[in-house]
């Protein structure tokens, strides 16, 4: 994984002392926050495949979350055309694609459970 620091810096090794002196009087747990969050400010997920990556590289199997695969690819799959499609809809070219209520809570509950699950394996 490639991390960004608070300022902006790619991940590297090593720093020399003025870079580490950007980030005098914060704790070593802050540097690190800053960091993982701002490398996740621009990762995106785009199927099942880029999931099974992610937790391999957290060192979690990706078997036991099988389950919240198919849920995930279709929410996935939504995003993408919603992103870069406008959400167009294919027979209809004026019109975009209904999304109902039901589909966005499942999408919402399989989230949820991934989350539970992945907080439980760390």
């Amino acid at each position: 994984m490639r991390w960004v620091l608070p300022s902006g810096q790619q991940g590297k090794a090593q720093l020399t002392l003025s870079e580490l002196a950007q980030y005098r009087g914060l704790k070593i747990e802050e540097v690190l926050r800053r960091a993982f969050e701002r490398h996740h400010e621009r990762s995106n997920y785009n199927n099942e495949k880029d999931i099974v990556g992610a937790l391999e590289r957290m060192g979690i199997a990706g078997e036991p979350f099988k389950a919240h695969y198919p849920n995930l690819n279709a929410m996935m799959t939504r995003r993408h055309l919603i992103a870069h499609r406008a959400d167009a809809n294919t027979r209809f070219s004026n019109l975009t694609n209904l999304i109902g209520v039901k589909l966005v809570e499942s999408w919402r509950t399989t989230t949820e459970s991934f989350g539970e699950q992945l907080l439980s394996s760390l």
